[in-house]
């Protein structure tokens, strides 16, 4: 009986580790192929829109470190050209806006 007990213990070890890396392998194969399409799909969708990064223009309205409790807003505006420019010309240099109001709390 004596010789068994130390062989248990040393498989219960043996036993995580293998448990650990499978799992961790597992996750990789699970949450990697959809991480890489969405980015894929992103990259796709830039470069068919045509969008360069001399196009992009982020505005942050201050200077240095705001304060406890300021809000800030941050405008991005991307500069797109559409594939129809030649019939409408107006809607050919129309840029994507999005601004974001947040309060600095920390």
């Amino acid at each position: 009986m004596k010789i068994l007990l130390p062989k248990l213990r040393s498989q219960k070890g043996a036993a995580v580790v293998g448990c650990a890396l499978v799992a961790s392998t597992l996750f990789a194969i699970v949450v990697t192929p959809p991480w890489f399409s969405g980015a894929w799909v992103l990259l796709g969708v830039l470069a068919a829109s045509r969008v360069l990064v001399k196009d992009i223009q982020v505005k942050v309205p201050f200077e240095g470190f705001p304060s406890k409790g300021t809000l800030v807003t941050v405008d991005v505006a991307i500069g797109s050209r559409t594939s129809f420019g030649n019939l409408f010309p107006k809607l050919s240099g129309l840029p994507l806006r999005a601004a974001c109001t947040m309060r600095r709390e920390i």
